[in-house]
Parts: structure tokens; C-alpha cells; sequence
């Protein structure tokens, strides 16, 4: 039986699926299993993740209309049948060949739930930057580990750790978020985690890709991720200790929010009632009291949604409109 499943979401990856699945291959703990979830995919990572299943017998390949992200780690987590779970996304690698192996050894020395290892980013130019993902300590409580992942590191992934498998057990993300959706699952995950330990290594090397959803604004994007900040919050309330990472959970809140205006203000004054109609709606939750009151100027931005900077634009944009035709 396989120690580890690690679950590949696959999508359009015919680039870079190669790369991704021979640093699977190549590990030195071979008691695995690979499972490939093709997300509908219009080239050929289908035909490739087949192709990866016969050369393999760890590989189990598991195809579904195009949903996204969320339900292709959905159908991962109930076909895994390891003990442990490992995420990877198919654009990215794992760092050397002893990887899992190593993150295997200290989860398997017990009562530990989860293994958090660092990442190395690698930007589109190829250089290189070792992202620390906790701090100093070695084994966090849940509410230590949010804090800090909330105060200094507040780009959740789900990726590059090692999880017992009962942890996604009764956790529910039954919608399709285009960006955020990470974060959703790994507060519930480290809701329900006891022990988490941190090794300061790399794990996984994180490529950054200009056709990356989290680098193309849309209005759809901004939605999702407005809905997953909001949704995080009310976890952490559900949860019942609000109180003990409100600092932490504040300042998370607020550049979150503070992010979802920039994407707002980037999609353009003809979606500006659908804008509105999205910052109006969560007006009264917690993230939204707390900017109304520590940066009062901001939150009155949100609420007119900056009226007379929009009609600027616009009038802006018509005079464009006239001198072209105007030219004509």
C-alpha cells in the first residue's frame, strides 16, 4: 500500500507536465502513488497523464469535465487511498529527490498532523528566492501556526505540505474559485491540526507563469477573492477562537481587502455596479468594521466606490473615444 497520495491537478499542462511528473518519478521514497486529475484539459495532458500511467504503475489517472481546481483536489482527496496526502500543482516541481521521503520520516515519529516545508520561487526571468513559510520554532499549535501565517505570510497554498489524510475529512469547498481558494482549505485544515511541524527546507520549486490566474485580473477574480477572505473569517468564528488570533487575523483581513479594491479599481468603470453591489454585501462582517475603523479613508472609498474618480475616468475615456472618431 502507498505511505503517500500525491494529488496533481491537471489543466492545459502540456508544457510543463514532463517536468512535474518525472520529479515524482524520480523520488527516493517509492512506496507512492500519483494521482493525475485531468480537469477537462483541451490539449493533450489528457493523452500525456495515460501515456505517464503506462510507463507507471504508481500513476492512477482520473479525467472530469472542466470544473477547476477545487473539484479536480475534490475527486484527489476521495481517490487517494494512502494515509498521507500531498498537493502539487502541474506547473511546479519538487525540489530534490528525497523530498517526500523526508517529510514521510518526521511526520511518520507520530502525533504530528501536518509537515510544512519552504518553497523556492522562481519568477519568470529564472532567478531564484527561498520562501520561509513559518518561523523560528520547530512544532506549532493551529493557533500558533494561523497567527503567524496570518501576521507575516499571508499567501496560503496547499501545496509543499504533508497532511494526514482524516484532516480533509468533513471539509467542504463545493465551489469553483478562480484564485483564494487555498486559503480556505488550509485554515480549515490547520483548524482541526493538533501538532504542525515546520522544517525549514525547500520543498517545491514554485514557478511563476504570466498566464497564472492570479496575475490577469478579472471581475470574477476579484469576486472569489472577496468571497474567500470573507469566507476564511467566518471559519475562524465557527471555530471559536476569533479572539485568539484577532490581531493576526485583522491585519490579514485588511490587506486582503485592500488587495480586492486594487483588483476591483484594475477591472474597469464598466463593471462598477457589480463592484458596488459585491463591497455592499459585506459591508457589515468583521474585515469591513475593521477598515472602517483603522483606515476610515479607505473604507469610504469602498463604500462610494469613488464616484467622482470613476466619472473622471469616464469622461476620460469618452475624450479618447472623440479624438479617434474626431481623426476619422
Amino acid at each position: 500500500m502507498a505511505l503517500i497520495s500525491v494529488i496533481v491537478p491537471v489543466y492545459n499542462a502540456e508544457s510543463y507536465l514532463t517536468a512535474c511528473v518525472e520529479s515524482l518519478f524520480c523520488q527516493s521514497l517509492t512506496d507512492l502513488e500519483f494521482l493525475l486529475i485531468d480537469d477537462g484539459s483541451s490539449d493533450s495532458s489528457g493523452v500525456k497523464c495515460e501515456q505517464y500511467a503506462n510507463l507507471d504503475s504508481r500513476v492512477r489517472v482520473f479525467h472530469q469535465e472542466n470544473r477547476g481546481v477545487v473539484y479536480a483536489r475534490n475527486l484527489g482527496i476521495e481517490k487517494a487511498c494512502a494515509p498521507y496526502l500531498f498537493f502539487l500543482d502541474a506547473d511546479d516541481t519538487l525540489y530534490d529527490k528525497n523530498v517526500l521521503e523526508m517529510l514521510y520520516n518526521r511526520i511518520n515519529q507520530g502525533g504530528v498532523d501536518m509537515v510544512v516545508g519552504d518553497f523556492q520561487r522562481i519568477n519568470r526571468s529564472g532567478e531564484k528566492q527561498l520562501v520561509h513559510r513559518l518561523g523560528d520554532s520547530e512544532v506549532y499549535s493551529n493557533v500558533d501556526a494561523l497567527n503567524f501565517t496570518f501576521r507575516y505570510f499571508p499567501n496560503f497554498y496547499l501545496w509543499g505540505i504533508l497532511y494526514r489524510k482524516e484532516l480533509f475529512d468533513d471539509i467542504c469547498c463545493f465551489r469553483n474559485y478562480l484564485i483564494a481558494e487555498d486559503q480556505i482549505l488550509l485554515t480549515s485544515v490547520m483548524l482541526k491540526a493538533t501538532n504542525i511541524v515546520y522544517m525549514s527546507t525547500p520543498v517545491v520549486n514554485y514557478f511563476m507563469s504570466s498566464t497564472s490566474v492570479t496575475q490577469i485580473p478579472t471581475l470574477q477574480k476579484c469576486i472569489d477573492f472577496f468571497d474567500a477572505t470573507c469566507e476564511v473569517e467566518k471559519r475562524i468564528k465557527e471555530a471559536g477562537i476569533l479572539e485568539q488570533l484577532s490581531f493576526s487575523l485583522q491585519l490579514f483581513l485588511l490587506l486582503h481587502i485592500r488587495l480586492c479594491f486594487l483588483f476591483f479599481d484594475s477591472v474597469g468603470f464598466y463593471r462598477i455596479v457589480e463592484i458596488k453591489e459585491r463591497i455592499r454585501l459585506y459591508a457589515e462582517s468583521e474585515a469591513m468594521c475593521y477598515i472602517r475603523e483603522k483606515e476610515p479613508f479607505l473604507y469610504k472609498r469602498m463604500m462610494t466606490f469613488s464616484s467622482a474618480l470613476w466619472k473622471f475616468k469616464l469622461s476620460q475615456c469618452m475624450k479618447k473615444v472623440r479624438n479617434v472618431l474626431f481623426k476619422r
